[in-house]
């Protein structure tokens, strides 16, 4: 069954586990550091960067939208939907 640089027992040399068609993602279910470590609780630290960075990300995505919509807009048709100048034209009075 072993074929390419895997052994027969599926272990590369270099200790990566095998499956017909390539190499599997490696399991941590047989490291025991890593099945007794708690999560670590997030850090102020942490959560203000990546708050910093929602931020931005949102600031970047707001001015890019107002730009696209600033470009979109034909300076032509713009200046066409002010309409004639109603200053000049007098308006009847109502009695």
């Amino acid at each position: 069954m072993g074929s390419g640089c895997g052994g027969a027992d599926g272990v590369s040399p270099s200790g990566e586990r095998w499956h017909e068609g390539g190499f599997g993602l490696a399991s941590t279910s047989g490291n025991r550091d890593a099945s007794t470590r708690l999560a670590q609780p997030a850090t102020l630290g942490w959560a203000l960067r990546r708050a910093a960075l929602g931020l931005f990300v949102l600031f970047v995505a707001v001015t890019f939208g107002a730009w696209l919509l600033w470009a979109s807009i034909d300076p032509d048709d713009a200046s066409a939907a002010d309409g004639p100048d109603n200053s000049a034209v007098e308006m009847p009075a109502h009695h």
